[in-house]
């Protein structure tokens, strides 16, 4: 009987030990969540550029790769980059590689004769198209991730191509003069090129009668049926006329969507996935939305001050980063950066998700 009195009483305290530690985690300090990063951007600091991600509410600020440059989405977890030896007044290297710079492949490298060298990733993450300047002509190419089919597109005279992948990465649309042309040397003719990404060849798009001339565009971007380019600009034999305007990708057609406008910036107009809004941003501190047809614009007045240059619209069309900059950088239109700022289409709201003049291009992680 005592026997088996002691074992029930034994059992019994293993099982009430057990069950009190069954929660183990009451038992200790549970590790903090942290949020998963909504936003990737190219950090300015001097001559010094790091990738960094951050949240919308400005925390989890984490560095990534230092010494580099992002100018693209990620695409299903990889990205492209630039990676400087020093700074960006010396030699790179275009990297294809993991977020975090794992997993890396070098697709090209510079001198720091090359300036201005730039890369972006496809939509479909299979192609990078990149571009450089350089004396007398600019070059733009393009090249698989894997190090693979480098293609020579063109050299330009056009310092400020701004090659865009279409949504579906079929397309690349840029700039293009046969002449030097840059914000000291405006007046020059300056077309507009699309090139078939299968095999780069050129679709014969030709934009050259609306003659930007004196402020020559700088933006494109597509529309998500693939169809349409938005751009903006001043073009007039004296820069009379600064529009955004809709362009079809066969040359058949255009239209203003405002009128007689003086301010609009020529950097950053942007048009959203879903195909109804277009986005842009003015030289005293406004942005400005614009459906397909010109209607029902809606202004904004932020408040900030400075010239706006919107960055990337989120998935659901709701969002769009933008950068307020202290001014429209007319001897270097690519020497741009300012506050990281999100504007909220749903409630006509903005707020800051970096507080200093410190970010130079900036994207969705979706």
């Amino acid at each position: 009987m005592r026997k088996f009195l002691f074992l029930a009483l034994f059992t019994g305290m293993i099982l009430s030990s057990c069950d009190d530690s069954v929660p183990l985690e009451n038992n200790h300090q549970k590790d903090p969540i942290v949020e998963e990063p909504d936003i990737i951007l190219t950090e300015v600091n001097g001559d010094d550029r790091n990738i960094l991600t951050i949240c919308e509410d400005g925390s989890n600020k984490t560095t990534l790769i230092e010494g580099a440059s992002i100018m693209s989405a990620p695409v299903d977890g990889k990205i492209v980059y630039v990676k400087y030896d020093t700074d960006i007044n010396s030699g790179c290297k275009i990297i294809y590689s993991d977020m975090d710079g794992e997993n890396s492949v070098e697709l090209l490298s510079y001198p720091a004769s090359m300036k201005n060298v730039h890369a972006k990733l496809s939509p479909r993450g299979d192609k990078v198209v990149y571009w450089h300047e350089a004396d007398p002509l600019s070059e733009i190419g393009m090249i698989d991730v894997d190090g693979t089919n480098q293609i020579h597109l063109a050299d330009m005279g056009y310092i400020y191509c701004n090659p865009q992948f279409s949504p579906d990465g079929n397309q690349i649309a840029y700039f293009d003069s046969e002449f030097w042309v840059s914000t000291q040397n405006p007046r020059k003719f300056v077309d507009i090129k699309i090139i078939n990404t299968n095999d780069g060849s050129k679709s014969g798009t030709d934009y050259s009668w609306m003659n930007y001339q004196f402020r020559p565009a700088i933006t494109l971007s597509w529309s998500s049926d693939n169809y349409h380019l938005v751009t903006s600009g001043r073009f007039g034999s004296s820069g009379s006329v600064q529009e955004v305007t809709i362009l079809q990708n066969d040359s058949s057609g255009w239209n203003n969507i405002t009128t007689n406008n003086m301010d609009i910036c020529e950097l950053g107009t942007l048009w959203s996935p879903d195909n109804d809004k277009i986005i842009w941003g003015n030289n005293f501190g406004d942005l400005n939305v614009n459906t397909f047809s010109g209607q029902n614009q809606l202004g904004i007045n932020s408040g900030d001050g400075g010239v706006l240059i919107p960055q990337a619209w989120n998935a659901t069309s709701t969002k769009v980063l933008y950068l307020q900059t202290m001014s429209n950088h007319d001897d270097n239109p690519w020497d741009y950066f300012g506050i990281l700022k999100i504007f909220d289409i749903s409630n006509n709201s903005s707020s800051s998700v970096m507080g200093d003049y410190g970010t130079e291009y900036a994207f969705w992680i979706e």
